[in-house]
């Protein structure tokens, strides 16, 4: 590879001047990788072992987005690490020697005098080492430092790292030694490394947040909303939308997107938010100003996740046992294979790490409801911003693979002759169960099993299909396929724990706000 230097002016005089010509340098084909050490490096080894050292360096600067972690104490697993951003470059790696005129060896023999050479006399040089593609820059701040520590009496603080991390195999005995605490910190302490303005105001009514209930919850407190959030238990099903819904859309002539709403809940009743997207294809944006206006959200019970048309009362009508949900998780055998030909999610060890400073190089849209406001200006309209939204994200058919991993059907949406069969075989309640609906409680088990099923063939035919081969009829061997219904019936069970635990509320809206029972 070579490299064409272009003349370049020099400060010597006018004579050299003009004299420059045009030459070629090798340029070796060696790729590197830089690293800016946010230090001084005296020790090389000891900065690699602060990096994780040359394999984790390999690993990262080969991702496409992963963050380079350095740890400061890295024989301390409570040390918070920072974090370098990986940026692309054209550089070059350049060694420059230097020889001073009269250093040799037959000079160095003899009586040494003294020199009266000068630093304009020296030669210098020049060799090109290699190229530099990718450049680890560590511009955030580290994270809140909080180790364990213990208190002398002399006011002095010595580690207790030595008691809280065994370094060999540990008996019982330690059960009888006195507890030193478990010290159990958060992975991370701020959510970005980056800092931000952020413009702190007082609340209207005076209220101390400090003094909230909710002060340290599972989930952000929701907003204020003009949506129906009711649970199964709630006595009356609401039939008519609340003022300030209908105000938002009329003033923002959005009659419409109302009407075809209304169209698609008379053909059927309840949807899950992404079939209504999809169906509609009106953006996330704007439905989450439309669908308070003709429909209410379930939070718990057999259509939790669900929004369900104003006055529908499913408990009352078994005819809506089609509409309930089933939450499917794929199971071990067929997520190995299915992270090949699926998209690829987040590792989960990547969320231990602190997201990167947004840049805010566009203001946000701001929506406001007060009356006499208009957002005209900031509604994206239906045709300018179209949804990514597809059949798979919802609808279960063969040779169509899940969008997620993790996700929820309704009843009607599983488009599989099998599945159909065993929803048609099913026994019908007189009476709607809170948590199983119209249906006998081993029906949604059943159902995951069959879904799984579908996957796992669905999933083994598009990996045949790209290796060019033909089907394998044989698939799994009969023992293999029980492990691995038994480890999915055990990751369902938890799976329901956690939806009912949670009052079902995977996919609840941010601004919505529950009404009383």
């Amino acid at each position: 590879m070579l490299y064409d230097l272009s003349k370049m002016d020099s400060q010597n005089s006018s004579e050299e001047k003009g004299k420059a010509d045009s030459f070629l340098v090798p340029i070796p084909d060696k790729k590197l990788v830089c690293v800016e050490y946010p230090g001084k490096v005296v020790n090389v080894d000891r900065a690699l072992e602060t990096l994780g050292g040359e394999e984790t360096i390999t690993q990262v600067s080969r991702g496409t987005n992963q963050r380079l972690p350095l740890h400061f104490r890295p024989d301390n697993i409570y040390c918070k690490p920072v974090f370098g951003n990986k940026y692309s470059t054209t550089n070059m790696l350049l060694k420059v020697s230097k020889k001073k005129v009269g250093s040799t060896s037959a000079a160095e023999s003899q009586p040494q005098e003294p020199s009266t050479s000068t630093a304009e006399d020296d030669e210098y040089s020049c060799e090109i080492v290699g190229t530099v593609d990718s450049t680890f820059k560590f511009e955030g701040m580290c994270d809140y430092q909080y180790l364990p520590m213990h208190r002398t009496a002399d006011g002095a603080y010595r580690t207790a790292i030595d008691e809280l991390v065994p370094d060999r195999p540990e008996d019982l005995s330690f059960l009888e030694k006195e507890s030193q605490g478990l010290f159990m910190v958060p992975s991370n302490f701020s959510r970005t490394d980056s800092p931000s303005n952020y413009i702190y105001q007082t609340a209207k009514d005076g209220h101390d947040p400090l003094l909230d209930e909710n002060l340290i919850g599972k989930r952000r407190k929701k907003r204020p909303g003009n949506a129906y959030i009711v649970p199964f238990d709630i006595e009356t099903i609401p039939k008519d939308p609340q003022e300030e819904a209908m105000d938002n859309c009329m003033r923002n002539n959005l009659t419409e997107e109302v009407e075809l709403l209304r169209k698609l809940f008379k053909e059927r009743p309840i949807y899950t938010r992404m079939s209504l997207a999809v169906e509609s294809q009106i953006t996330w944006y704007l439905l989450k100003l439309l669908l308070p206006a003709v429909a209410y959200h379930f939070i718990s019970g057999p259509w939790r996740t669900t929004w369900c048309r104003l006055g529908f009362d499913p408990r009352t009508d078994n005819s809506s046992r089609l509409y309930q949900v089933v939450d499917f998780r794929m199971r071990k055998n067929v997520l190995s294979k299915a992270k090949e030909v699926m998209r690829p999610l987040q590792p989960r060890g990547l969320f231990n790490v602190p997201a990167k400073q947004i840049r805010r190089d566009k203001k946000a849209a701001m929506v406001t409801t007060d009356a006499g406001d208009s957002m005209d200006s900031v509604l994206p309209s239906t045709n300018s911003a179209k949804n990514d939204h597809t059949e798979a994200n919802y609808i279960l058919k063969e040779g169509l693979l899940p969008a997620y991993y993790q996700i929820c059907y309704q009843f009607c949406d599983l488009r599989v002759e099998s599945v159909q069969a065993i929803i048609t075989k099913a026994r019908v309640g007189a009476e709607c169960d809170p948590r199983h609906g119209w249906f006998a409680p081993d029906l949604c088990q059943m159902l995951r099993d069959e879904i799984s099923r579908v996957v796992e063939r669905t999933v083994i035919k598009i990996l045949q299909e790209n290796k060019g081969k033909e089907p394998d009829e044989g698939g799994m061997s009969e023992q293999e396929r029980e492990e691995a219904e038994d480890d999915g019936e055990e990751d369902d069970d938890e799976l329901s724990d956690e939806m009912d635990s949670d009052n079902g509320e995977m996919e609840l809206l941010e601004y919505l706000e529950p009404v009383g029972t």
